[in-house]
């Protein structure tokens, strides 16, 4: 196998466990065009992988897209890295209008 061919299919495995780690945490309540969008990028990361292991070489393009969607998927992007948290409002701040609970 050639680095471009590792490169492709451990961006693919990361974004086939990924997605399918997505589909096992959603609930009856999320939309279907959700669930299939994950449901189709499981089946093109697969499919990728199993074309590599055919002896597929993956071009250019390939090469790039396959692993920006990996990275994407490795890398949190809802926890910010290099900022502090902001500061949560107390719940008399979130909601000043209403009448205090007892």
């Amino acid at each position: 196998m050639t680095f471009v061919q590792i490169f492709v299919a451990f961006a693919a495995a990361v974004t086939l466990f990924y997605s399918i780690g997505c589909l096992n945490r959603m609930t009856s309540a999320t939309d279907h065009s959700i669930r299939a969008a994950y449901v189709l990028i499981a089946a093109g990361a697969f499919g990728e992988v199993a074309a590599i292991f055919d002896g597929h070489i993956p071009g250019i393009a390939e090469t790039l897209f396959i692993g920006g969607f990996g990275l994407l998927d490795f890398i949190d992007r809802r926890c910010p890295m290099r900022r502090p948290l902001p500061k949560l409002p107390t719940d008399k701040e979130a909601r000043p209008c209403l009448p205090p609970t007892n």
